[in-house]
């Protein structure tokens, strides 16, 4: 086991030794973190917009993120299941002053699961602050305790109410992580999602040029290897594979032109980065995902150089196998987002 396997474990086990008694919200970040090592957007979708409240830009946000990771039939489909989810979920009933409840159609807790939690203890504390009748006359000790017992009661039954959203949510999320921890256990380190994505990945760009396909295995080769030459030749080859990309999408150009996103960019054949930029903006234009799927290549690229001069350093300073396998990752997510878009 590496120690990739190591970590994700480690993430997994914490989180469920502490799933009856940790708070909701802090094994929803755990369930995001694992879910993003793991490059698995399909519950990175649902957990995400746990963390929402009932906003519109929010989930416009995390639909834009979402967009380009799946065929577009299967993207809308997810994006009302989850919408749907999220809505069915937090369905509140009306609530008496005698406690009692009834349905009632379109009335929703609007609440993130951080405002969720909040509101529980605001509750919680209205309860335990209600009048207190120690030293009162008797006449008005009757008329507060009075009180206090409609308060209660109503109290109780919002509580419980709020509380049982929480439940639904811890169950889910746990059933996740365990779902999670048998995949790991079982050699799956990386999602379902992510091995289909890079195999769609290879096929496409194999269809374009066959020269993807030595560098796809090649990488494969250098990363099972396991050594400080292979995993600076992976790096080497995760170039190759972008500027071969570059190449596909736009042609080299010595002159220096103005992008639709306002900046200047140089597009000779070694600028490939600048050159795939280029492309998606020329294409899609300015828009919230072509600017995110712009800092991810940038993201990509200064992982790529700073993992480099990690090795140029010395022994001392050497590529760890996490950070190599980091780099291939967060390659096939770039390159699966930019070929639904671009090509």
């Amino acid at each position: 086991m590496d120690r990739a396997d190591e970590y994700i474990l480690s993430l997994i086990k914490d989180a469920l030794a502490a799933s009856n008694k940790a708070q909701v919200s802090a094994l929803l970040e755990t369930a995001k973190r694992i879910a993003v090592f793991r490059q698995d957007f399909e519950n990175l979708w649902w957990i995400s917009l746990e963390f929402c409240n009932c906003n519109k830009t929010e989930f416009q946000k995390i639909d834009n993120q979402m967009k380009h990771k799946f065929p577009y039939e299967q993207y809308k489909g997810l994006s009302i299941q989850y919408s749907k989810l999220w809505i069915d979920e937090r369905s509140l009933s009306q609530i008496y002053q005698n406690g009692k409840m009834a349905a009632c159609s379109g009335q929703i807790c609007s609440y993130g699961i951080y405002e969720l939690e909040s509101h529980l203890e605001s509750i919680q504390r209205s309860a335990n602050g209600l009048i207190n009748t120690q030293g009162m006359h008797p006449l008005d000790v009757y008329s507060a305790e009075h009180d206090n017992a409609k308060a209660r009661v109503f109290l109780n039954a919002s509580y419980t109410q709020f509380e049982a959203i929480t439940l639904k949510i811890r169950r889910r999320v746990v059933d996740y992580i365990a779902d999670c921890e048998r995949q790991v256990l079982y050699g799956n380190t990386m999602s379902n999602y992510y091995d289909e994505n890079r195999r769609w990945v290879q096929s496409k760009l194999g269809t374009y040029n066959p020269s993807f396909n030595e560098y796809f295995a090649s990488i494969e080769t250098h990363i099972k290897t396991g050594n400080q030459v292979d995993f600076q030749e992976a790096l080497l080859d995760i170039r190759r594979i972008l500027l071969s990309f570059a190449d596909i999408v736009c042609t080299a150009n010595d002159e220096e032109v103005l992008c639709s996103d306002g900046k200047k960019r140089k597009l000779t054949r070694d600028r490939y980065m600048n050159r795939i930029s280029y492309a998606l903006f020329e294409k899609k234009g300015k828009h919230a995902f072509t600017e995110m799927l712009n800092q991810n290549l940038d993201d990509l690229s200064v992982r790529i150089s700073r993992v480099n001069e990690l090795a140029c350093k010395g022994v001392h300073d050497d590529i760890s196998p996490m950070e190599a396998k980091q780099c291939v990752i967060q390659m096939y997510a770039l390159l699966g987002d930019l070929i639904r878009v671009l090509l």
